[in-house]
């Protein structure tokens, strides 16, 4: 499939510390305290990178099963491979890539930089590039509420 050069780039400021911001990023754990009910997460290269939205449905259909750990610099930045919805059925057998990267921003705060890519140039790709576009603000959302109770 041919690549186009868009790219989703979402930021926030998160109110605590790099640590902690990492730990929600890269440990099943720190995910499912703000984001899923269910993560596996293996901080490896080729490790498990996968978040299930929907516990009860069937495998295939929960979240990012089968998605992988790109990479990893230590409280730095940490890529792994996406997948689109389930509603997207020809899409989601195709890998997007998120890149996540963090940086301490002063007073115990956290600049997190999110940049989604790797979207196709046919089918029904321009509404998963949508779908995503919302979808990432919502997670950051989350991951300020996570720590601010706001």
């Amino acid at each position: 499939r041919q690549e186009s050069d868009q790219r989703i780039e979402k930021q926030a400021t998160i109110q605590a510390p790099l640590d902690d911001v990492w730990h929600c990023w890269t440990t099943s754990e720190g995910m499912e305290s703000f984001l899923v009910r269910k993560a596996i997460i293996e901080l490896k290269v080729g490790g498990k990178y996968e978040l299930h939205f929907s516990e009860d449905a069937p495998w295939g259909g929960r979240g990012s099963e089968g998605c992988r750990v790109l990479t990893y610099l230590p409280q730095r930045l940490l890529s792994f491979t996406w997948n689109a919805p389930p509603q997207f059925e020809k899409e989601r057998r195709m890998r997007t890539r998120v890149i996540v990267e963090l940086e301490p921003a002063g007073d115990g705060q956290t600049r997190v930089r999110l940049t989604h890519l790797g979207f196709g140039t046919d089918g029904r790709w321009s509404e998963v590039y949508d779908y995503f576009d919302e979808a990432w603000g919502k997670v950051l959302g989350a991951l300020e509420t996570h720590f601010t109770g706001n």
